[in-house]
């Protein structure tokens, strides 16, 4: 028996879905069924829409403008929005089926009302051109699928399929919102400057290349630097707490004084008249206090969006990575094909050997610059050049000058073509705790790069294959 009772009241649900659709008002006015068609289609210009406002029954109101195809919220505030969310607008309501008509006569003040078109829940208005406008009326959508709406001017009323009803009324506005932060992020922007707990870091593009230029002048390490711009652009918002904050709204949410700030700098190249000019751009996230509740996510702001925002802790991991990981992780930036040169002082023994190919063998040799009859070991040449040039270090330390003077023991010049010098790499012996001695290299920029312990660097004639300077 129970299974025949459930069967009754599927027919009856079913039945009730029936009546709904077919009536306007149980008893009262019947609709007009039709064959579903268009009710807008192709007269909506999808891709030129240009601009949208939402008013919701509410009262409050979003509208949105497209500028060089990307969409901006302009009123109440500004702020970037998801292209494709802005997209669906006009796509759902060219793709809106008429399942039923009422015609205008037969649907009274009281049905409007109870339709949720008088007043309607929601108005939706797409513009394009200079003055194409549509404006659509959106009611109730009050059973499955299905929806009330008008155009405005027009007092049929149409049942329509629900995805566009869903779009403007089941969705918050911010889910509208891109969560991307910065407008721009790549290996190509100019500079990307942080403030991390009073610690300042600075990363610079310039003709060479990109340099660490605080908290101390060295050369980056170009895979860190890149995972880093990776990590940044993936940022996202993972929530909005609060539109238009007060100033004591941000000192509620750290904003005030950040514990961070993060600035990305660019420039976009514009030709006017046949004169190229250069325009300077920058965004600066700003990272204020957690949020609380056993959580690690913090609160932010992007200055210039008026709008605090939600940092996830693994967003804030890949933005606070530690400055000394930024510097060069080996000896040198020289490339070990330029080197043609490498003069060695240390401690007791100075010496330099010079590369040259041989005029009967062509073969690469190396040579003692002050006895040209003594070779060293292309090898153990070769092995010197990996372990400066190479090598990457284990350890990374920012230091001072004074603080690493006693630990010196030598330096390497290294010569390139034309026999220039082209890079100064500083010899240090370091003891460990458990008092195992490494080698450390130091570029005259205060950034120590430890060698693994296990390295013995071949820094005197003997282990280059060549005899004692002076020797017959």
């Amino acid at each position: 028996m129970q299974w025949r009772i459930t069967i009754l009241l599927v027919l009856i649900a079913a039945l009730g879905v029936f009546a709904v659709v077919f009536f306007v008002k149980p008893g009262s006015r019947t609709s007009r069924a039709m064959e579903p068609q268009a009710l807008i289609g192709e007269g909506l210009p999808i891709n030129d829409v240009v601009r949208i406002k939402v008013t919701l029954d509410e009262g409050s109101a979003f509208a949105f403008e497209r500028h060089d195809g990307q969409w901006m919220q302009v009123e109440p505030l500004a702020y970037p929005m998801k292209p494709d969310s802005m997209r669906r607008f006009a796509q759902l309501a060219a793709e809106l089926d008429v399942l039923y008509e009422l015609p205008a006569r037969k649907v009274t003040a009281e049905e409007r009302q109870q339709m949720g078109l008088e007043p309607p829940r929601a108005i939706l208005e797409l513009g394009w051109g200079a003055d194409g406008q549509l404006t659509l009326l959106l009611g109730e959508n009050p059973f499955a699928g299905r929806a009330y709406i008008q155009i405005a001017g027009d007092e049929k009323v149409h049942v329509v399929n629900q995805d566009l009803h869903q779009h403007v009324l089941d969705r918050h506005p911010n889910d509208w919102r891109t969560q991307s932060l910065f407008d721009r992020i790549d290996v190509d922007i100019d500079h990307i400057d942080r403030i991390d707990e009073g610690q300042r870091t600075k990363l610079q593009r310039n003709q060479d290349g990109w340099q660490l230029a605080l908290p101390v002048e060295s050369q980056v390490d170009r895979s860190t630097l890149e995972n880093f711009v990776q990590a940044l652009s993936e940022i996202r918002a993972s929530g909005f707490a609060l539109d238009h904050p007060s100033d004591d709204d941000l000192a509620l949410f750290g904003l005030d004084e950040p514990s961070a700030e993060l600035e990305i700098a660019w420039t976009e190249i514009e030709e006017v008249d046949g004169a190229i000019n250069r325009i300077g751009n920058s965004q600066t996230l700003l990272v204020g206090a957690g949020v609380g509740d056993g959580s690690l996510d913090r609160y932010g702001m992007v200055l210039g969006r008026p709008v605090v925002i939600r940092l996830s802790e693994a967003s804030l991991r890949g933005l606070r990575l530690p400055a000394p990981y930024f510097a060069r992780r080996t000896g040198t930036g020289v490339p070990a094909s330029d080197i043609t040169g490498i003069e060695i002082d240390v401690q007791e023994s100075k010496f330099r050997i010079d590369r040259r190919i041989n005029r009967t063998t062509g073969a690469v040799e190396w040579f003692d610059a002050d006895q040209p009859e003594h070779r060293a070991s292309l090898e153990l040449v070769n092995e010197l050049i990996n372990q400066i040039a190479q090598v990457k270090a284990t350890d990374i330390h920012l230091v001072a000058d004074e603080s690493i003077a006693e630990f010196i023991v030598g330096q390497v010049i290294l010569y390139g073509i034309g026999g220039r010098p082209v890079d100064t790499v500083r010899l240090l012996s370091l003891p460990d705790k458990e008092g195992q001695v490494h080698w450390a290299l130091e570029n005259y920029d205060g950034v120590l790069r430890i060698l693994p312990s296990s390295m013995n660097l071949l820094v005197s004639p003997q282990l280059l294959g060549l005899p004692k300077p002076g020797s017959p």
